[in-house]
Formats: structure tokens, sequence, C-alpha cells
């Protein structure tokens, strides 16, 4: 609902930063404290031990803040059509898969 709500006005925002010094100024504050945002909940998430194995702190806030950024919303709902539920769906299965420590599999017992 946050990105249905704002989408369009951080497109102004990132549109403007091409062409105004203040704006830029704005939207380069308002991508690092998506990022950090973005960083509490990966640093949680390495806290419990749930990241994917090898994957750090940083390189998994990158893909949070990739996937969760409101121009990749923008592109699937926007110009792609999707709905947001279908979104919300998509990047839930592609966060938990991009991110987090898969369950061991179980072993199946053996006859024999």
């Amino acid at each position: 609902m946050v990105k249905e709500r704002i989408g369009a006005v951080l497109g102004a925002i990132r549109d403007g930063a091409a062409t105004d010094t203040d704006v830029d100024a704005l939207w380069q504050l308002i991508q690092a404290d998506f990022h950090a945002n973005q960083r509490v909940v990966v640093a949680s998430l390495a806290d419990d031990d749930a990241l994917a194995p090898g994957l750090g702190v940083e390189r998994a806030t990158d893909i949070l803040w990739t996937l969760n950024h409101p121009d990749l919303w923008r592109l699937l709902v926007g110009a792609r059509g999707w709905t947001p539920d279908e979104y919300e769906a998509w990047f839930a299965d592609t966060s938990c898969a991009q991110l987090l420590r898969r369950p061991p599999r179980r072993r199946r017992p053996t006859s024999g």
C-alpha cells in the first residue's frame, strides 16, 4: 500500500534529481535512508542466523534494497500491469529464495 501511495511522488523526485541539485540531494537522502532501513531487516536476519550460507549483510542488504525498491514495483505494477497482490507474492517468494537459509532436507528412510 505504501508503494501505491508514494510511487508517483518518488518517481517525480527521481526524475527531477537529474536537473536540480536540491532535488538530487533529496533523492540521495531517500535512497540512503531506504538502504539503511533494509539493512536493519537484514541485520535482524543475520542475528538469527537466517541468511543463506555465504551471504553477508552488505550483499543481502543490496539484494533486499533492489527487490523492495519502489522503482521495481513501478516497473512491474505500473508498466507491466501486475496487481499489487501479485507483486507482493512475487516479492515475498523472491526475497526468501535470495536471502534465507533453506531448511535442511529430510532424509528419506532407506529400506532394507
